[in-house]
């Protein structure tokens, strides 16, 4: 009999092993949103969301520039000794091209396709699929990806300095759109969260710019949420602003949220640090291999602005905790955005996603998962100068 239907995610799985593949494959890591995917009524929402002058922002530019070069490489290996596999099939999710990222080559093994996830987004992913040839890979899979990024440092700047950088991105009314929805996860429509958000001011003003609004949040929440990390957890906003405490996820989560409402595009960047997993580190017995996640905001003439909101719970005790706002070092690689990727598994139906920086797999065959032994590995490391 076919086994069970059983998925794991292992963050962020860059897959290694030989074998026959089927179908064309591609490597391509360019994307373009859909938000008329999205329900009729949040695409309503979004697009009808105010629109506040561009002129606000005036005082501020943001800074680029180059940081490094880094090829990371993630392994998985699963072992199942009660599993005869017939058929692998691994979801991963791809590094796009975005603010502070560019993605040289993205390589797998054993090979894999692009295609495009199904929610309003259409992020891209990585698909492979891996009929089984002899004993070899019954019960154990061996999983590799690699990527080549270069990756940028970007810092808020005042313009009372004098210099200024190069013109800013604008977004298209589909890309604001994308950036506004609510979603199951960025639920600002919900009347508990709206409740909570009334209670703290955390409404924009005529006169306040995107970025003295996100500045004045940023602010407010690092003073009041508490750092929890328990692996498997609510991450919607309305639960997380009641409950005042969360993990990287999220805080990025509520924080876009508080924005979107008040009709500033931003999103949560779910990836990895961009340096090596520390062998047998663990976070609450949870083991560890550099998985985080952060947020941006767009702001009018300025461009897409990091955050790192869990970073300054944890780590700032200054006055002002703006160490982790408008700035960040070139130090991570954004695997996708947001919260909800769906694919059509064709063998199991359509699956969403929460997040993936693990992959999710599933075998067909006989056996099952139990007693299941999994072996993840995640390594950066700088490239050359002269490449």
């Amino acid at each position: 009999m076919p086994s069970p239907e059983k998925s794991y995610w292992v963050w962020f799985v860059w897959i290694g092993v030989w074998g026959v593949m089927e179908g064309p494959y591609g490597d391509s890591t360019a994307w373009a949103v859909a938000p008329e995917k999205a329900p009729r009524e949040a695409h309503q929402i979004a697009e009808q969301a105010p629109r506040w002058p561009a002129k606000l922002n005036r005082d501020f530019w943001l800074e680029v520039k180059p940081a490094r070069t880094v090829v990371a490489r993630y392994s998985l290996s699963i072992h199942a000794p009660h599993l005869e596999a017939q058929r692998w099939l691994i979801f991963a999710a791809q590094p796009p091209e975005c603010a502070g990222q560019a993605v040289r080559r993205v390589t797998t093994t054993p090979s894999s396709r692009t295609l495009a996830d199904l929610s309003p987004l259409a992020q891209p992913l990585r698909i492979t699929r891996f009929p089984v040839r002899g004993s070899r890979w019954k019960s154990a899979f061996d999983y590799q990806i690699e990527c080549e990024v270069e990756l940028s440092a970007r810092v808020l700047r005042s313009t009372s300095g004098g210099a200024q950088g190069a013109a800013a991105p604008q977004l298209s009314d589909a890309e604001r759109i994308a950036w506004l929805l609510p979603t199951a996860q960025f639920n600002y429509i919900d009347e508990s969260f709206r409740a909570w958000q009334a209670a703290r001011s955390l409404t924009r003003r005529t006169d306040e710019g995107e970025i003295d609004f996100a500045r004045r949040v940023f602010q407010i929440l690092a003073r009041e949420l508490t750092y929890e990390y328990l692996g498997d957890q609510d991450r919607c906003a309305s639960f997380v602003c009641q409950a005042g405490k969360s993990d990287c996820g999220g805080m990025a989560i509520l924080y876009a949220s508080v924005l979107r409402s008040q009709g500033i595009p931003a999103r949560a960047r779910v990836g990895r640090w961009a340096q090596s997993a520390v062998r047998g580190q663990t976070l609450n017995q949870i083991p560890y291999h550099q998985a985080h996640v952060k947020a941006e905001f767009f702001a009018q003439g300025v461009g897409w602005v990091p955050v790192d909101l869990s970073s300054a719970v944890e780590h700032d005790r200054s006055p002002a905790r703006l160490r982790y706002f408008g700035a960040e070092s070139g130090n991570f690689i954004t695997f996708h955005f947001d919260a909800g990727l769906s694919f059509d598994t064709h063998y199991f139906g359509v699956k969403t996603m929460t997040f993936m920086q693990k992959p999710a797999y599933w075998a067909s065959g006989a056996g099952n998962f139990d007693e299941v032994r999994l072996d993840e590995d995640w390594r950066v490391d700088p490239v050359a100068a002269s490449r």
